[in-house]
């Protein structure tokens, strides 16, 4: 399965091998003390078995510290690892499924996906390591007073494993159902956790905590049958284990009254009936902890399917767009239609109109994140699947809660100069010498300490920095007073004047920077302008 592609092979059998040795520690004191028990009591006997019980605990506790501090680093760094894979499969696919993916219901599969990962990881090594040893030295020790016994227990616990795995696999849909229906819950409740500005602005308060309690209702009734179904697992699983133990009572009974000193065969059994319970109800939840996994992996699994990677297109001396006719879905109302557009290298090209008509949906579409037939796409003349290389510079800034220096650069060995050279340009640079940190500072969850005017210019930076050839500015001057908006003005003169861009605007002075002005009228796309370089 897919998350256990990326496991570090040689650090899991190093934890595999401490959790079978603290084990291996923990069920031989009982065969220490069936054997000495035994023989007629000694103070040399005695000796050997306080030698041995310190000798055996010592190393339970040093195999117990390496494998605490072991297996908890392994897990936390798979879990990490799982994160990142998913989120680079997340940012290799199109546009246009991200947008059909539900952001909160997501995080919660990812965060049910790694838990239960981490979770199965360690009730795998503990498990599989303990029940082999607790089940091979009972079954030898049985087998040695009772052949027929032994085989009377095998089955018990063959039947105690099967019946567990049945139970499990039933429940399999009830779980997986009660886990779609939790994470739409938890979808809703993060939605609006993540909007609490809306709810408090609007005074949404109670709206919003029935609207959380109308999507708890779903949940009701899974709920129910999770639960039933887990009492039928944990009851089916003691009553089969005590009849288990009673026949072996049953059977010292007998051995009893047949005159047999069976003293140490109670130590024993009780001893290992005790550490017995506890691995079969290991392999039980070993089950539950494989079947969660399983049902929040499908579903991550169903909205990540694999894309193959898409080279972008590098040389080109034209793009051509022609009879496009595009909805979302069939009931969508947005319905545009393109029936030309051109744009040379290292021309300037606006859009205008009316917001709902179509002009984010059209540089969708340019940037190839949503399907065009490859005959309605053309580059030089040639038809393609390709995408375009590009810059794309949204008028909503988003930042990550990281340093102003650490969200212009992004990982790119950015020179200092440039970066002041830039900061100066868009009217930053004295701001950015009165903070205290200066570039270090912080800018907060989705950059909640800058102002509006300070997240578009700051945006506008980092577009630059990237030295894209085409460049997509989505109402670069939106909610600008004029001094900011001139700065913006005067950046793309200087820096963009070699690179192919398209403008998305309402201000009509940035369309004089353009050779070309196309609009959107009706959800059709017109050019109504154009003029010599």
């Amino acid at each position: 399965m897919y998350p256990f592609r990326i496991l570090n092979k040689r650090k899991y059998a190093l934890c595999f091998f401490n959790a079978f040795c603290e084990n291996l520690c923990l069920y031989i004191m009982p065969v220490f003390l069936s054997i000495l028990l035994t023989a007629p009591f000694t103070i040399e006997k005695m000796k050997w078995l306080i030698i041995l019980t310190v000798l055996v605990k010592t190393l339970e506790i040093v195999f117990n510290i390496i494998w605490n501090t072991s297996v908890f680093r392994f897990v936390e760094y798979t879990k990490k690892d799982l994160q990142i894979s998913y989120f680079r499969r997340i940012c290799q696919m199109n546009l246009s499924r991200i947008h059909h993916i539900h952001t909160g219901y997501l995080k919660k599969q990812l965060d049910l996906v790694t838990e239960e990962t981490g979770n199965l990881l360690h009730q795998l090594m503990m498990t599989i390591n303990g029940f082999l040893i607790a089940i091979t030295i009972f079954l030898f020790q049985v087998w040695t007073q009772s052949p027929f016994l032994c085989i009377m227990c095998i089955f018990f616990i063959l039947l105690i494993v099967v019946y567990n795995f049945l139970i499990t696999k039933k429940n399999v849909a009830v779980q997986e159902k009660y886990n779609d229906t939790l994470s739409k819950y938890h979808s809703t409740f993060v939605d609006f956790l993540q909007n609490i500005r809306i709810v408090k602005n609007f005074d949404a308060l109670k709206f919003s905590t029935n609207s959380i309690e109308q999507k708890f209702e779903p949940v009701k009734k899974p709920l129910k049958k999770a639960n039933q179904f887990r009492s039928y697992r944990s009851d089916g699983i003691n009553a089969l284990i005590y009849l288990m133990y009673t026949m072996v009572l049953i059977h010292l009974f007998f051995q009893m009254k047949e005159g047999i000193d069976v003293f140490h065969y109670v130590v024993f059994y009780s001893t290992m009936f005790s550490g017995l319970d506890t691995e079969l109800r290991g392999v039980a939840n070993l089950f539950i902890h494989y079947n969660k996994f399983k049902s929040a992996n499908d579903q991550i699994e169903t909205m990540l399917i694999p894309e193959e990677p898409q080279n972008k297109i590098r040389n080109w001396n034209t793009i051509t767009m022609s009879h496009i006719d595009f909805q979302y879905s069939q009931n969508d109302q947005l319905h545009i239609q393109i029936p030309h557009f051109t744009i040379h290298k290292k021309e300037k090209v606006s859009i205008i109109g009316e917001s709902g008509q179509g002009k984010s949906t059209f540089l969708y579409l340019f940037c190839r994140a949503y399907p065009v037939s490859n005959q309605n796409y053309l580059v030089n003349q040639i038809p393609t699947s390709k995408a375009p290389d590009v810059a794309y510079i949204s008028q909503e800034a988003d930042f990550l809660d990281l340093s102003i220096r650490e969200n212009l650069c992004l990982g790119k060995k950015i020179k200092e100069q440039d970066l002041l050279n830039c900061l100066e340009d868009a009217g930053l640079l004295e701001w950015i010498h009165h903070l205290e940190h200066g570039l270090d500072t912080l800018v907060g969850e989705k950059g909640v300490k800058l102002s509006t005017g300070q997240k578009q210019r700051l945006n506008m930076i980092r577009g630059i920095l990237l030295d894209k050839e085409i460049y997509i500015l989505d109402e670069p001057t939106s909610n600008l007073d004029s001094q900011s908006e001139e700065k913006i003005y005067s950046m793309i003169q200087k820096y963009l004047k070699e690179k192919t861009v398209i403008i998305v605007t309402h201000r009509m002075k940035l369309t004089e920077l353009c050779e070309k002005n196309y609009c959107f009228k009706n959800h059709v796309m017109e050019e109504i302008g154009s003029r010599k370089q």
